[in-house]
């Protein structure tokens, strides 16, 4: 039995009811954590992916649907005909959001996905377009050839304040303003301050008077300054032994896809004080050191490179 508080706080949920909240209800990460509702994050397995085309085309075979009915649906032009496309492809996975689900698949489906790096002059044309349109993301991407997504997050990271923005080194001030700002923030919103994703940057960036990005504020506190916060003191300094160790801890757990891997069970008081994010950001560092890590399995890079090489 789903026992709910005033507060949206839940208690004694069963595995199949969790379950069904998850891929049924159209909740945000932060109403599913105070549900206490787990799920996964992180990128899309090619498992995952797999299993999501393999709904959509099942979906698309048992309604009879022509690719264009399909990217209709993707793009919620016929949401009542249809309403439970998104419920379906959510079930098939069972472990992620509904919002999370569709995101994913808008975003992996979109005709303008796969466009090139952004250059001066269409940061102009995109500065032309803003002034027409506002923000309406979708006619300014149609326009542009890309995704409003992108439109919105280069208008909003970069282009907007392009001017005010500040590059390179971090002043220590800067890194107690933005340490102060999101302990603000996140005891203002009952949030989980290890949780990054529960702390709206573009807020942050404006308070810090717009002189640093959204994204540029949550790869600092990502990469550093959450685990000097936690530590109350300075980072021990990571060298290369620990890097040994990381990789074959990554060895040794036998997953075979990196979005699987649980980097909160890596850790232990022996080794060092390391949280889930930062061990995450040193591994995401180290696999770019590989010659096309990117075309090789996760098991595959640990026949490269002197570090990884080390444990076989």
């Amino acid at each position: 039995m789903v026992q709910l508080t005033e507060g949206d706080l839940a208690v004694d949920l069963d595995d199949e009811t969790q379950r069904t909240i998850l891929t049924n209800r159209w909740l945000e990460r932060k109403a599913l954590d105070k549900l206490g509702i787990k799920y996964k994050k992180g990128r899309f397995s090619k498992e995952e992916k797999s299993k999501l085309a393999k709904a959509m085309q099942d979906y698309q075979r048992i309604n009879s649907l022509s690719d264009d009915d399909i990217k209709q649906l993707i793009y919620g032009r016929n949401p009542k005909v249809h309403e439970n496309f998104w419920k379906y492809m959510a079930m098939a996975l069972g472990t992620r959001p509904l919002k999370t689900v569709s995101q994913h698949i808008q975003r992996r489906y979109h005709p303008f996905n796969y466009t090139g790096a952004w250059n001066p002059e269409d940061d102009n044309e995109l500065i032309k377009l803003v002034k027409i349109h506002h923000h309406d993301w979708v006619t300014i991407g149609n326009e542009l050839g890309r995704m409003g997504t992108q439109c919105r997050d280069r208008w909003r990271d970069y282009v907007q304040y392009k001017n005010d923005k500040l590059r390179g080194r971090w002043t220590k001030e800067e890194e107690q303003k933005l340490i102060n700002i999101i302990v603000e923030i996140t005891g203002q919103n009952d949030a989980d301050i290890s949780l990054d994703w529960g702390i709206p940057w573009q807020q942050v960036s404006s308070l810090m008077e717009n002189t640093r990005s959204p994204n540029q504020c949550r790869a600092k506190w990502v990469k550093e300054l959450r685990l000097q916060y936690e530590l109350d003191g300075p980072v021990p300094k990571w060298t290369s032994y620990d890097s040994y160790i990381l990789v074959q801890k990554l060895y040794e757990s036998q997953y075979d896809d990196e979005t699987s891997v649980d980097w909160s069970g890596l850790n232990d008081e022996k080794w060092g004080p390391w949280t889930p994010g930062y061990l995450m950001n040193i591994w995401n560092h180290l696999k770019y050191t590989i010659k096309d890590f990117n075309i090789k399995s996760f098991r595959g890079l640990f026949l490269y490179s002197p570090t990884f090489s080390r444990i076989n």
